[in-house]
Parts: structure tokens; C-alpha cells; sequence
């Protein structure tokens, strides 16, 4: 078990780090103006390079947000299954310690003692 090391909240951690991501891109993408600089240019040359750079910004947020989302899911995942993998293994390390201690006694109680010589 040494070669696993998790300091506890590292995962917790990168989980609330990478939903963060997604959020502030999310944001950030919603603060820009280019919507509405197509929308001041009626006519213009350029407004439909405008609106077109506003569309494929919105479509790659919100694909990034999507992304940053599905692995921080991902991760808390992660972290439940390892919260039950160590449940489990602590709980099979309590019934082997709890065992021995009963076999312990049972073969104390069980076995002659037979006096010795001294």
C-alpha cells in the first residue's frame, strides 16, 4: 500500500479546481462583447466575421465547459470509489486482526499446558 499515496484532498482538490475551470470559461465567454459588435455593424463587412467568431467561441466554451465538467464528475467518482475501496479494506484488515486475536485465544484455551521444568 505505500506505492499508493494520496495526501488527503488531492483528489477533492483537482475536482473543485477543474469545475472552476469550466465555470470561469463559461463566464468569461459570457462577459465578451463580439455578439454584440455584430449586432452595432448592421451592414458592415465585418459584422458577419463578427458574429460567426461569436458563434464558434460559444460553441468551444461551452464544449470546454462540457469537458471540464464530465471529468470533474469523473473525479468525484473516483473519489467514492475510493472512499469504499479503503472502507473495504479496513473493515477485511479489522475481521483479519479480530480473527487472529480469536484464534489466539481459542488455541490458548484449547491447548494443554503442561508444567514445566525448571
Amino acid at each position: 500500500m505505500e506505492e499508493i499515496f494520496l495526501p488527503v484532498g488531492d483528489l477533492e482538490s483537482l475536482q473543485d479546481s477543474t469545475a472552476a475551470i469550466g465555470r470561469d470559461a463559461e463566464s468569461a465567454a459570457s462577459r465578451l462583447a463580439l455578439p454584440q459588435v455584430a449586432a452595432a455593424m448592421p451592414g458592415s463587412a465585418a459584422a458577419p466575421n463578427a458574429a460567426d467568431t461569436a458563434d464558434a467561441l460559444r460553441v468551444a466554451t461551452t464544449h470546454l465547459t462540457q469537458e471540464y465538467t464530465e471529468f470533474s464528475n469523473k473525479v468525484l467518482i473516483a473519489i467514492d470509489s475510493f472512499a469504499q475501496a479503503e472502507d473495504k479494506m479496513v473493515a477485511t484488515y479489522q475481521q483479519l486482526a479480530g480473527q487472529r486475536a480469536l484464534d489466539s485465544a481459542t488455541i490458548g484455551i484449547l491447548s494443554p499446558q503442561f508444567p514445566t521444568e525448571e
